[in-house]
């Protein structure tokens, strides 16, 4: 696995993970494998963070990344792990404020003629909760996939 350092485009990436001694056939063949292995990557637009699954074919210099079982999978854990607690932190941080905005405006205008907008704040509420629920859900199972991940790979 690599993980970019910093944005660089397929000049970059080329210099830092091809043989300089390959024809440039065989530096197109090395280039197509890594691009099969990273469906997921513009190999001529990388930004920093993207992380390249690095196939062990001939040309490219396997030095330059890290092996899945040394780290290298751990490290993404925890950067998916990080993501997924910064998300859902915002996303609850989102949902309390707007519930006491809720509050505030239930308790000013506190009369019958709000009623439908009760309801309505009501259902915005049971929204929140169900999104921060599928959240921790979505997160629960991404993670439970990169540990089993990890155990087919160590």
């Amino acid at each position: 696995m690599l993980t970019i350092r910093q944005d660089t485009d397929l000049q970059g990436l080329s210099s830092l993970l091809l043989d300089a001694r390959l024809s440039s056939a065989r530096s197109n063949a090395a280039l197509d494998a890594l691009q099969a292995a990273n469906p997921h990557a513009d190999l001529k637009n990388l930004r920093a963070g993207t992380v390249l699954f690095v196939p062990e074919v001939s040309g490219l210099k396997t030095s330059a990344s890290a092996s899945v079982p040394g780290g290298a999978l751990a490290d993404f854990q925890q950067m998916v792990r990080s993501a997924l607690g910064q998300a859902a932190e915002k996303l609850k941080a989102g949902d309390a404020t707007r519930a006491g905005e809720r509050d505030a405006i239930t308790a000013v205008i506190g009369t019958a003629a709000v009623t439908e907008e009760t309801k309505a704040f009501e259902e915005d509420q049971k929204q929140a909760d169900q999104a921060e629920q599928a959240l921790a859900a979505a997160s629960r199972a991404v993670l439970a996939k990169l540990s089993e991940l990890s155990k087919l790979l160590g």
